[in-house]
């Protein structure tokens, strides 16, 4: 799913930019569901509103969604173009700062997740196993 922005990079977000992390993360819930992952629906739903925020605030393109089960797995990847900077880890954040913690819920939350840069492009992306909510 590519989701267009509706802003320039460094602007601020628009209302309708502001509203697809939670499209985006109601339709991820529903996925997670349907695909046999109902168990782990919540932290999926988290974890790709998060990645959607940062494809957003740090992007200076669309934001690219995917995602999809394997047989153990549910995988996600948001990918988006020319970052203004590549997005926190967990290991870097002040806990003192107001933003900065999207990637510190994902690392809590998801069972293994990632950055990866690839050109212009940076995708972060993130996996859930079957089996209870941790």
């Amino acid at each position: 799913m590519n989701l267009p922005r509706t802003t320039g990079p460094g602007s601020p977000l628009t209302p309708e930019d502001r509203r697809r992390p939670g499209q985006v993360r109601r339709v991820g819930w529903a996925h997670a569901a349907l695909w046999g992952f109902g168990a782990r629906a919540d932290a999926v739903g988290l974890c790709l509103s998060e990645l959607v925020t940062n494809g957003f605030v740090h992007g200076d393109g669309d934001v690219g969604v995917r995602m999809w089960p394997t047989q153990t797995q549910l995988c996600i990847e948001v990918s988006s173009s020319g970052p203004e900077r590549v997005p926190t880890t967990p290991s870097a954040v002040d806990l003192l700062d107001e933003g900065g913690r999207g990637l510190l819920l994902v690392a809590a939350h998801a069972d293994v997740w990632g950055i990866a840069e690839d050109g212009p492009l940076t995708r972060m992306w993130c996996a859930f196993g079957r089996g209870d909510a941790r």
